[in-house]
């Protein structure tokens, strides 16, 4: 996907929340194939209860495309 300098994106995998039993890792991959953000677990945003979904908020320092991996664990 393509973002712009300054823009924020929210990127969440809602796996257990329709009761599947994926076990994801987020990670987010600038143009230059660097991670920027990585999510094992996180607090679901509507309930408050930590879930093993990933969850993760970036503001993008430069604008280009990026990439999100998402990988199931076992």
């Amino acid at each position: 996907f393509t973002a712009t300098a300054g823009q924020t994106f929210a990127i969440d995998v809602d796996a257990a929340e329709f009761q599947s039993s994926l076990d994801a890792v987020l990670t987010l991959i600038d143009f230059n194939g660097n991670t920027l953000a990585t999510s094992d677990n996180a607090l679901d945003r509507d309930s408050g209860v930590d879930s093993v979904d990933p969850y993760v908020t970036h503001t993008f320092a430069f604008a280009g495309t990026y990439r999100v991996r998402i990988a199931g664990m076992r």
